[in-house]
């Protein structure tokens, strides 16, 4: 789906497999997809379902990890998989199969208390953060359900040198556009995460600037009633603190904390 990565295509003497999301139709440089995925459908926990179509055949496909870019990524294994001559009712299973491996990477866990938590906190730059906050509002905003308050607890993007300013300020009001209900950016290097979202006229939410990882468990700690669904971020400039104490906070509570009247 990506013409910068397709035209490498050219450069190489090895068996390139390409994939693809989406129908059928041209495909920059001429490649054609090994397997793409049609008819991608998202639960109400995030989770993709679609039809897996490949040279032998189609199969449906239903995820357990959450997230819709998942689906590029399960796409991917699926390519080498068929190349080397796994069936096609195996590769389908495998998919379904597929776990997080790695911490804090898409860890999406609930709270006694209702709060779902998706501890993506391993690393970050513009792309990953963009899903991650695209993954939030799946989840918040389910297709069946009610609406699930919102949060986004966000640090610093290491590493972008001259584009370091507006990758801050693209996520910002990327998370604004999503109506994500809270956002919290954490350290004065992420700031442009708080001017971004506040450049966009009409967002119903708030932005919250702190100085580190105890002032965001401070602000969680006042805000967060029980129900939300909370998304943890950043360069690993200690952004798992906040995770951790939401985990270790959830695992105490046996009831939803009701707001005071």
């Amino acid at each position: 789906d990506d013409p910068n990565v397709a035209a490498m295509a050219r450069r190489t003497p090895a068996t390139v497999l390409g994939y693809a999301v989406g129908p059928d139709h041209h495909r920059p440089n001429g490649l054609r997809p090994a397997v793409r995925a049609t008819d991608v459908v998202l639960d109400d926990r995030g989770r993709a379902s679609f039809r897996l179509e490949t040279p032998e055949g189609s199969a449906r496909v239903r995820l357990s990890v959450s997230g819709a870019h998942q689906v590029g990524n399960s796409l991917a294994a699926a390519a080498v998989a068929g190349h080397l001559g796994m069936p096609l009712p195996q590769l389908a299973e495998a998919l379904g199969e597929l776990t997080i491996r790695s911490p804090r990477r898409m860890d999406v866990y609930d709270r006694p208390d209702g709060v779902t938590v998706i501890d993506d906190s391993y690393n970050a730059n513009p792309a990953s953060m963009a899903v991650a906050l695209r993954a939030l509002a799946a989840l918040g905003h389910p297709p069946t359900g009610p609406r699930r308050r919102t949060v986004a607890v966000l640090g610093y993007m290491a590493e972008l040198g001259h584009h370091e300013r507006g990758g801050h300020e693209e996520v910002g009001a990327l998370a604004a556009d999503l109506e994500v209900d809270l956002l919290v950016v954490v350290g004065d290097a992420a700031a442009g995460i708080h001017h971004g979202a506040a450049s966009r006229e009409g967002w119903g939410g708030e932005a919250v600037r702190v100085a580190d990882q105890d002032e965001a468990v401070a602000v969680l700690r006042e805000r967060l009633r029980g129900g939300e669904v909370v998304l943890v971020k950043g360069s690993r400039y200690r952004t798992w603190e906040v995770a951790d104490w939401l985990r270790d906070a959830g695992s105490r509570r046996r009831r939803p904390v009701e707001a005071a009247s």
